[in-house]
């Protein structure tokens, strides 16, 4: 260690050391957002964004056949796919804002 980092830290010995990498430590540690999650928010945003143009399109096709000309068949494993997206990143959101211990 040299007097340079003595000065630094504000103390000498390992003491000084250990204060200036718990310092960088958290610097580093709540600096940014992991791509993971990234990856999970935006396929999310691309989910909802299916979903809701699907009821959409449900919505004006029902309300533009006049007399019963209206057929809806789901598919449920996509149906039950495109809500899980987006149930996981509405909970990775909420588990990141309200849940984590910071």
């Amino acid at each position: 260690m040299t007097p340079a980092d003595r000065t630094e830290t504000g103390s000498a010995g390992r003491a000084g050391s250990s204060a200036a990498e718990a310092r960088t430590s958290t610097t580093t540690r709540s600096g940014s957002t992991p791509i993971a999650v990234w990856v999970v928010y935006v396929l999310g945003i691309v989910a909802a964004t299916v979903l809701a143009a699907s009821l959409l399109f449900v919505v004006v096709a029902y309300a533009t056949t006049g007399s019963g000309g209206f057929g809806l068949d789901v598919s449920v494993p996509a149906l039950v796919v495109w809500l899980g997206i987006v149930i996981a990143a509405g909970g990775t959101w909420v588990w990141r804002r309200f849940g984590a211990a910071r």
